[in-house]
């Protein structure tokens, strides 16, 4: 039931960031294996991308730069970020887009040949957020597909990697399930490149698709390496709640904000996001919207399925057409008339920590590379819109081309790997008599972590999400699949993803416990303020007994604040 096969670099995960890098890393002449326990190249986060991208090219505004793109982002993440990696990602943005138009992309332009560049929010000094109609995700998806099969490089659908290998202090490798044969597979590689995305699905309602299950963050973990900032996961406020059909579509109305449509307003029709933005903006970043809903509804003042009102009749129906042009038809279709208010309310979107890395996407694992939503340290507390695309793009290539440096001093043999641990482990969770589903105990957890874990957060409820996520680990072997047929047996997944999950909702509530203030996407109900004591971030690795937690200053002071 088990087999190996062998790759100069192997990556896993098979969305932007990993096609990018896949792509780089082919340009030098290597072998490259991309795994996504989805449909390669066309599953994860990036097709779901809708109107940002973010890079200072100055074409809406030549006031625009890459300085101040640099500012807005440290700003946004209250100064939690690496310096280093925001320099990085701001000055090389514009080349990344540029990158991605010599492949084939076509972002919109104007007629003199300058970029469209828009504003989603007042966290953007100028409008800098790139377009291809309202849509950004799927059209770069397909051409970097149709690149990397063209290049050569090889995608392979329904594998789940459970297990990175490391030989003498280095990566080698990695083991996990073929899901389409049922065999165990392990894999042996010169460079292996991190590239699973998020873990939005930890909660209830998300913007992400069900494979954002944090497979990647644990991955990471059990090796030993570092996590830093796992508290701040960015809520979003734009979600459609109804009709049923529609519930979880993004419509990102905060482009229509600026055309003059109407706010948004709670139950008793009144606009309400100004008054939760220290600044009183009237359009404040993503973070202030989600709290600002999330409050309205403890406060009675909700809509009936819990958001809030936005009504896209305040704007001409052409004017939605052209701005919002496939989320627009696509509400139609689901039964909405956009002519008249519709709720929208909050899901979990972004993990904005995440593993530690350094600008060239090295972990502290020799040969290991991590790039995309899986790092921490860019984002700090707070993502800006359109820094995500950024990211994988300019990071992306980064892991390419310094995995196949990497590959390159290697020589030709691989390192040995030994996969029988965890190959036990595999089976003995699909022939296990747990008789708990996954699925079940999966809901469980999502609901746990919304109520708990969520937008708002206290200490006692951090407390409990942290005891029931503890209990569900250590009773982990009730959990399993039906049968034990393992071609295609979904419930196996399920169960290795929950394994996941539990692993990064129990360090997302550890570190959310112990940063006692609030601060970007962190906001507790009992420490309200931000606090001068914690300009520093949080990290997170495995110990002894559990998760162990340091924290560490921050690179940069809070500008006025000095201790």
């Amino acid at each position: 039931m088990s087999m190996a096969a062998c790759t100069d670099i192997l990556i896993i995960g098979a969305g932007g960031a990993a096609l990018r890098a896949a792509i780089e890393a082919r340009r030098q002449g290597f072998d490259v294996l991309a795994l996504s326990k989805g449909v390669a190249g066309k599953g994860g986060v990036t097709p779901t991308a809708l109107t940002g991208y973010q890079a200072a090219f100055g074409h809406a505004d030549p006031a625009d730069s890459p300085d101040i793109h640099y500012a807005d982002t440290l700003k946004n993440g209250q100064y939690l970020s690496d310096p280093v990696l925001v320099r990085t990602l701001c000055e090389e943005a514009p080349a990344s887009v540029l990158d991605l138009e010599a492949l084939g992309v076509r972002f919109q332009k104007t007629e003199d040949g300058r970029f469209v560049q828009k504003r989603l929010d007042d966290s953007q000094s100028y409008p800098r957020s790139m377009r291809i109609g309202d849509a950004l995700g799927g059209p770069i998806m397909r051409v970097l597909r149709r690149e990397a099969l063209r290049m050569g490089v090889t995608l392979r659908s329904d594998f789940l990697v459970t297990r990175i290998l490391a030989y003498e202090g280095r990566a080698c490798g990695a083991v996990g399930v073929d899901l389409r044969s049922g065999e165990i597979v392990t894999i042996q590689a010169k460079a292996v490149i991190l590239a699973t995305g998020g873990a939005a699905e930890l909660y209830s309602l998300s913007t992400c698709p069900p494979e954002a299950t944090g497979d990647g963050y644990a991955l990471a973990y059990e090796l030993g390496l570092e996590l830093v900032d796992p508290e701040f996961f960015l809520f979003l406020g734009h979600a459609v709640l109804s009709p049923p059909a529609a519930r979880g579509v993004l419509y990102p109305f905060q482009y229509l904000l600026q055309l003059g449509a109407k706010p948004l307003y709670n139950a008793q029709g009144e606009a309400f996001v100004s008054k939760y933005a220290t600044d009183g903006s009237g359009n404040p970043s993503r973070d202030i919207y989600a709290r600002a809903i999330f409050c309205e509804n403890m406060a009675g003042r909700g809509s009936e399925n819990g958001g809030a009102y936005f009504d896209p009749g305040s704007l001409p129906l052409e004017v939605l057409y052209r701005e919002l042009p496939s989320q627009t038809r696509f509400l139609e279709e689901l039964g909405l008339t956009m002519r008249a208010p519709f709720e929208v309310g909050v899901a979990g979107h972004f993990l904005c920590g995440g593993v530690v890395v350094n600008k060239d996407t090295e972990t502290a694992l020799s040969g290991l590379f991590a790039t995309g939503e899986v790092t921490g340290g860019l984002h700090g507390a707070a993502r800006i819109g359109g820094n995500a695309l950024a990211e994988l793009f300019v990071f992306g290539k980064r892991a390419g081309k310094k995995a196949a440096e990497w590959a390159a001093n290697q020589g030709a043999s691989f390192p040995p790997t030994d996969a029988s641990g965890e190959t036990e482990r595999l089976l003995g969770i699909l022939n296990g008599k747990g008789k708990l589903r996954p699925r079940d105990v999966k809901r469980q957890l999502q609901q746990l972590m919304s109520t708990d874990v969520g937008v708002i957060r206290n200490e006692d409820r951090l407390a409990h999400a942290l005891t029931s996520i503890r209990h569900m680990r250590d009773h982990f072997d009730d959990i399993g699949p039906v049968n034990t047929n393992p071609v295609y047996n979904l419930e196996w997944l399920e169960t290795l993803e929950l394994h996941n999950m539990l692993c990064i909702a129990e360090i997302v509530a550890l570190a959310a416990k112990e940063r006692k203030e609030s601060r970007g996407s962190h906001y507790r109900a009992d420490y309200p303020s931000r606090a001068l004591a914690w300009q520093k971030n949080i990290i997170i690795a495995k110990g002894t007994d559990g998760p162990r937690l340091s924290t560490r200053k921050a690179a940069l002071d809070y500008p006025g604040e000095s201790a």
